[in-house]
Formats: structure tokens, C-alpha cells, sequence
């Protein structure tokens, strides 16, 4: 009903559809109807009758999860076909529905996600102001919520900017700027603007724009010259810190081999600038040292006249690194996108002219 009748009808599938997930989750809509029903009645099984269940329930297991997979994929399948429908009204619910289902945790779906990302950048969109507005304020509210949303936000950059550079010369797309979406995608994986209240940055994890630095280095040594350009401008929006060691290795590396299959100036100089970038972080990570003990002796190298360097040790810088230790120090001075609560049955309540 939600892809073949007529666009009313479409329409109160998906309120149906979307009211369901939200209730329930996807998990109980795939429940075996057998289990439901054993679940209501309460009924109690012996021993016997468990050890032949088990027995029974061992060979259909598989059988259950294939199909409740195939479900799932049915499911996200349809819904993605529907961000791409021509009718207006139908396409700015589906995106409604799925940006509540991914701010509410019960739906992740990466496909679905990049599917949003490029349907707000859609010139076809442009005149629909109730679904630009709505998916400009859910990219970074979802983004931001916390690392786990922005990592799935960096796992679609790459996607995202592979469909704008391999897009068909027919299509809408071809309109988009990919600057402007790469700018966009590393402003949503910056760490800098994740909630704190909600969730601390953990840096032991490695960074998003570490893992998003090493799948764009990929891609510029597999594609063609201008792709290359396109990957290396993402590549110096990014920002990747000297904690994450091993996403600063896999670059070093992976640049090391760029270098040999870049042949224009343009491109070298944008390589060459992201190089540095990380020659940097190396040198910062290298450079940090254990502070020297109050107690150890303070050795000042003095040069006389005649140009000799003359060693001797300080007894009163010892006193007074001593002294210093004994003042206290001073103390610092510490200084919507929709409700995702409306009622359940408001989907789709007004529509584009």
C-alpha cells in the first residue's frame, strides 16, 4: 500500500508504519507470530515438551533470523524507494519518519542516512521548504547528539561524495556543489561540537576524521586526476589529532604512495599541504616529554667570552623551584528540529503547496 495505491493511501501506510517502529522497534513488528502468541497465553511446557521445543526451535532458528533480515531489508528498501517519490508530500514524510526513527535510536541505517544527506541537497528540494527545514535541523542535531551518531555520520561521508562525483550528467545532482557538501560533513564529524553533558570524547577510540582521512586517501589512489583534487580538498578540511597514532601512520603512509601517482603541480601542492599537516602532528606527539622532577638538579649552560660552554649546577634554582612549590596555586573560575514527543499520529498533518 505504501508504494502502489494512490498517494492518500501511501500516506497512511507510512504514519502506520512509522507509528509501529516507534511503539515497538523493529523487533517485536519481526516476531515470529507463534511466539506472540505463547508470550499472551502464558502457557507452561514440561520437560519434555521443552526438551522437544528446543529441539524444534534449534532447526527454525535459522530459518526465523533469514527471514526476519529479508523483512528488515524489505522495509528499509521501501522507504528509501519513497525518499525518491515524486510526489512532494510523500517523499517529505518518508524523510520525516526516518530522521525520527534515526533520532530516537530505532533505526541505523547508513544507506538511509547518506539517502537524507544527498535529498537536502537536491535541487528538487529546494522549493520544499518543510522538508529542507526539517532535515537542516536534524543533520546536526542527530550529528552531535554523540559519538556513536557522528561516527555513522563519518562513515557516509565517503558514499555521499561518491555519488556526487559519479553522478550521471542527467541528473540533478550534477548541480551540487561537492566543496560545499565536503565543508558540511566535516563540520557534523568535528568532536569539537559533540554534546559533553551527554557523552565525554573519548580519544583512545581514535578520531572520525582519522577514519575519514584514510577512506578518502583510498579512494584519491584509485580515482582519476580531478577525483584525486576532490579527495585531497576534503582531505585538508580535516583535522586529525596527534592522539590518533594509527590513523596518522595509515596516512604517512598512503601519502607516501599518492605521491608517486600525482603528476600536476595543483594537485602536489594540496598533497604536499596535507603531508605537513600530518609531519606536524607527528612532531607535536613526538615532543611531549615528562615534566622534570622538583628534586633532580638543575643544570644552566652558561658560554663565557672565549665562546666555551661552561656547565655548572644551580643550588638556588633548586630553592626556588622549592619555593614555588609551596604557594598555592590560585583557583580557576569555572564559568528544534521537531519534538520527537508530539503525538504519534501527527505525521504527515500539513503538506507542501
Amino acid at each position: 500500500a505504501a508504494q502502489l495505491d494512490d498517494e492518500c493511501v501511501q500516506i497512511a501506510a507510512l504514519c502506520g508504519l512509522f507509528d509501529l517502529i516507534l511503539i515497538f522497534g523493529f523487533d517485536r513488528l519481526l516476531e515470529h507470530p507463534k511466539q506472540t502468541e505463547r508470550k499472551k497465553e502464558g502457557e507452561e511446557l514440561s520437560d519434555a515438551e521443552m526438551s522437544g521445543a528446543d529441539a524444534s526451535g534449534s532447526a527454525a532458528g535459522g530459518e526465523g533470523e533469514e527471514e526476519g533480515q529479508n523483512t528488515t531489508e524489505a522495509i528499509l528498501s521501501i522507504m528509501s524507494a519513497l525518499l525518491d517519490n515524486d510526489s512532494p508530500d510523500v517523499r517529505t514524510l518518508c524523510a520525516e519518519g526516518v530522521a525520527k526513527l534515526l533520532l530516537t535510536g530505532r533505526l541505523v541505517s547508513k544507506r538511509l542516512l547518506s539517502h537524507l544527506v544527498l535529498l537536502w541537497y537536491n535541487p528538487t528540494s529546494e522549493e520544499l521548504t518543510r522538508l529542507t527545514g526539517c532535515l537542516g535541523t536534524f543533520l546536526p542535531m542527530f550529528a552531535f547528539a554523540s559519538r556513536k551518531n557522528q561516527e555513522c555520520v563519518g562513515e557516509v561521508v565517503v558514499p555521499v561524495i561518491k555519488v556526487l562525483l559519479e553522478c550521471p550528467a542527467m541528473s540533478p545532482l550534477v548541480a551540487v556543489d561537492v566543496n560545499n557538501v565536503a565543508q558540511f560533513l566535516t563540520h557534523l564529524t568535528n568532536s569539537e561540537y559533540l554534546q559533553r553533558g551527554k557523552e565525554e570524547v573519548t580519544e583512545t577510540r581514535g578520531s572520525v576524521h582519522g577514519a575519514v582521512a584514510v577512506a578518502a586517501c583510498k579512494e584519491a589512489l584509485t580515482g582519476s586526476s580531478d577525483e584525486t583534487r576532490c579527495w585531497l580538498k576534503l582531505l585538508n578540511m580535516l583535522y586529525v589529532p596527534p592522539t590518533d597514532k594509527e590513523a596518522v601512520e595509515t596516512l604517512v603512509g598512503l601519502c607516501n604512495e599518492l605521491r608517486q601517482c600525482v603528476d600536476d603541480n595543483q594537485t602536489m601542492k594540496m598533497l604536499t599541504k596535507f603531508s605537513s599537516s600530518l609531519s606536524t602532528a607527528v612532531t607535536c606527539e613526538s615532543s611531549e616529554t615528562p615534566d622534570m622532577p622538583v628534586d633532580s638538579p638543575v643544570v644552566v649552560i652558561e658560554t663565557s667570552s672565549s665562546g666555551i660552554d661552561v656547565s655548572e649546577t644551580k643550588e638556588r634554582n633548586q630553592k626556588s623551584m622549592k619555593t614555588k612549590r609551596k604557594t598555592p596555586a590560585k583557583e580557576s573560575q569555572l564559568q528544534s528540529f521537531f519534538e520527537c514527543d508530539d503525538d504519534i499520529g501527527s505525521w504527515g498533518s500539513s503538506s507542501e503547496n
